[in-house]
């Protein structure tokens, strides 16, 4: 009985879809006493989000391939490992372990906000203590585009739109009500 060498598996560190692995080996060529494999039938590969741990398995009937795609990956760590089997069903070693940390899912920032009230007060932020306070310094049209950027609910408005209730209008930030 030969037994095929173990794969090398490297985990690419491109990855077109955050909740995916992109996995990658160089198929064997010999078996553990170093005669030429001849009947590989294929890949498993094994995963988990424990080390040395693999409930998740794939199977990889096409011994010609040797990359995939893992998706659908929850937010967390993973760890992977490949086997390679014969037409006799006898499968390598474990390869070495590969690792991915799969972000969370981030909330892109609103986009199109505007200013919903026909007139809206605008404010400059400060800081008291361990927290803020918003001081009303004018108002902006309805209309008006907000950005993403906010601070306590109200989103940053460009000074340009704002028609200042004083003639200090020396205020870094300015942020409406904006939906």
């Amino acid at each position: 009985m030969r037994w095929i060498m173990a794969l090398l598996l490297l985990l690419l560190s491109v990855s077109a879809l955050a909740g995916s692995a992109t996995l990658s080996w160089t198929p064997p060529t010999q078996n553990e006493d170093g005669t030429p494999i001849t009947d590989l039938a294929g890949y498993w590969i094994y995963y988990g989000t424990v080390s040395g741990n693999y409930p998740n398995s794939i199977q990889i009937a096409d011994p010609t391939i040797s990359t995939y795609v893992v998706d659908s990956l929850a937010a967390g760590n993973w760890f992977f490992v490949a086997t390679a089997y014969n037409t006799a069903g006898i499968e390598s070693a474990y390869s070495n372990e590969a690792t991915k940390t799969v972000p969370p899912d981030v909330p892109l920032p609103p986009t199109n906000l505007t200013v919903v009230d026909p007139e809206s007060l605008v404010y400059s932020i400060g800081k008291i203590y361990d927290g803020m306070v918003l001081t009303p310094v004018g108002t902006v049209p309805g209309g008006t585009p907000c950005k993403a950027d906010s601070v306590n609910g109200k989103h940053v408005v460009d000074r340009q739109y704002v028609m200042w209730s004083s003639t200090n209008d020396d205020f870094a930030v300015v942020v409406a009500d904006c939906g």
